[in-house]
């Protein structure tokens, strides 16, 4: 005999939820284990990544992806700002991190989780639930940028890796006036299983807020000193053998076989985009809502804008032509 309907139905929606747990577990995005905490966090599954969000300190406390393969997907345009996440109640608006002075930094780059991920994977590292305070210094320019141009090929040159990222954030007395905590730095971790064998080989950062060193080995450090500043426990799934590893401060060399080729490309790329220097007498920068911005401000040459003389609308945090 047939079942009735609504068993029928039961057993289809059953079937259907089993299949995307499957499809989309968090094993995908983690080798060796959920980071431990005696933290209480949402932990919030996206196509591309796997994000921890702490409601005390109203940011993420990791983020984690794997990367595979070659990048298959063009980037798109990014959406006109931030994006509220549907699955958290409470988290930063993008409002909250305005006239800060610090950037909404992605622990999942957009660029990077795009090309690996597709388009809705790409428009999901906007959430806020993936953004981190970080200074301009540390967010734009110089070894959190390299290191993200170096995930764009690492996946080719090691066939997949695994990051695990997030904040340093040690007591979190410093807050922005919406409460979102302001850590002391940001690290990451990125893990790599040698073709052919069980050996992982780790590389492991800790950035500052205001890194001084151009140079990704100046910020090396071993998993057991960030589990330390953190409070997390990586890997807890794997043997009591990698605990060694976890105790080492790892080399970083192998993970420049990922930027063969690529950094000046992308270098390449970045000063085809930029606008070309100002002429005499147009010294400031004009955003694409008409305001004034001087060098020296977060703002200047960011985004769509020109060069040009004061437009009249002076920007708030640098004083603009004033």
């Amino acid at each position: 005999d047939m079942l009735p309907l609504r068993a029928r139905t039961k057993l289809l929606l059953a079937y259907l939820a089993c299949a995307l747990l499957t499809f989309a577990a968090p094993a995908d995005h983690l080798i060796g284990g959920i980071p431990q905490t005696d933290e209480d966090v949402q932990v919030i599954e996206r196509i591309g990544y796997l994000a921890a969000y702490s409601p005390q300190a109203r940011n993420p406390a990791w983020v984690a992806y794997r990367l595979r393969g070659a990048p298959a997907f063009r980037t798109a345009p990014r959406p006109g700002q931030f994006l509220d996440d549907p699955s958290v109640h409470g988290e930063p608006r993008h409002r909250d991190y305005t006239h800060s002075g610090y950037d909404r930094g992605h622990l999942a780059s957009n660029a990077v989780i795009g090309s690996y991920f597709g388009p809705a994977a790409q428009r999901e590292t906007f959430y806020m639930t993936n953004i981190l305070p970080q200074t301009p210094q540390l967010n734009r320019r110089g070894v959190w940028r390299h290191i993200e141009q170096l995930e764009m090929g690492m996946g080719a040159a090691f066939q997949e890796v695994w990051v695990i990222t997030g904040a340093i954030d040690t007591d979190r007395s410093n807050r922005m006036p919406s409460g979102v905590s302001i850590p002391e730095g940001s690290f990451k971790i990125i893990v790599d299983q040698q073709p052919g064998s069980q050996t992982l080989r780790v590389a492991a950062f800790a950035f500052p807020q205001d890194p001084q060193s151009p140079q990704l080995s100046a910020y090396a450090i071993s998993v057991d000193r960030i589990e330390q500043l953190t409070g997390l426990d990586f890997f807890p799934d794997l043997p009591a053998s990698f605990e060694s590893v976890e105790r080492a401060r790892p080399g970083t060399q192998w993970l420049t076989a990922a930027g063969t080729g690529r950094r000046e490309a992308y270098a390449a790329a970045d000063a085809a985009k930029a606008p070309p220097r100002p002429a005499s007498g147009a010294r400031y920068w004009i955003s694409s809502t008409g305001k004034t911005h001087r060098e020296g401000c977060r703002y200047y040459a960011a985004g769509n804008g020109a060069y040009a003389g004061p437009s009249g609308v002076n920007c708030k945090l640098c004083g603009g032509a004033r």
